[in-house]
């Protein structure tokens, strides 16, 4: 009996080994576990603490100086887009209109826009001669505009249209050698390329011709040796 006793006492004992090994291993995984967890709970607590603190700044902001800061950037993009819808001030002479159309050429460099001045003032001019006849303040500012829409082309590299812009202001009375470099700021500066700026000299001093006043003297030569 002594030896079953001895050996019910050994399989006891292991198997109160075998349990609390069993415990201590469960106990070290539970706390690899909550070591693992932790940090993740911390960042997310420190995530709620920041986004709460963003959102307490934020709300003070957007209820003070967000709205006003948005509200003013919107205000000057539309500013910024009428004044490219509408560059002409209202109620503008034709000098000043022109003067508005030479800023844009001459100091801001915007073309497009520019290029828009020229051609509604032109119109402008064109309206008041039908209207009152041609005065010396029409004249100057026809020609101003046709001059910018001549550098406006020509910085395009629309040769054709410069030309036809070009020999209307020689008609009017332009001086292609005083204003090709601006006149001293007082009329738009021809910027284009070189090739372009030779031509439109030529052209100005008669050395050379558009393609349709090429195509009309074609078509007149071809009439007269028709009769």
């Amino acid at each position: 009996m002594a030896p079953l006793a001895t050996l019910a006492r050994a399989a006891a004992a292991g198997s109160a080994s075998e349990r609390s090994g069993v415990g201590r291993r469960a106990t070290r995984a539970h706390a690899s576990c909550r070591a693992l967890a932790a940090p993740r709970a911390v960042r997310s607590r420190r995530r709620v603490r920041v986004c709460a603190s963003g959102a307490d700044s934020g709300g003070a902001g957007g209820a003070g100086g967000a709205p006003g800061g948005f509200l003013s950037g919107v205000k000057a993009t539309l500013s910024m887009l009428q004044s490219k819808l509408d560059p002409i001030p209202q109620g503008a002479t034709l000098l000043e209109a022109v003067a508005t159309g030479l800023d844009l050429w001459n100091v801001q460099n915007d073309r497009s826009v520019a290029l828009n001045v020229f051609e509604e003032t032109y119109k402008r001019c064109e309206r008041l001669e039908e209207e009152e006849g041609v005065s010396d303040e029409t004249t100057a500012a026809a020609v101003q505009c046709l001059w910018g829409k001549c550098c406006c082309y020509a910085s395009f590299g629309d040769l054709e249209m410069a030309k036809q812009n070009l020999r209307d202001a020689l008609i009017r009375g332009l001086d292609f050698e005083t204003a090709v470099d601006g006149a001293g700021g007082t009329c738009a500066k021809l910027k284009c390329a070189a090739q372009l700026r030779l031509n439109l000299q030529r052209f100005a001093k008669g050395d050379d011709v558009s393609f349709g006043t090429f195509q009309k003297r074609e078509f007149n030569a071809g009439r007269r040796r028709k009769l």
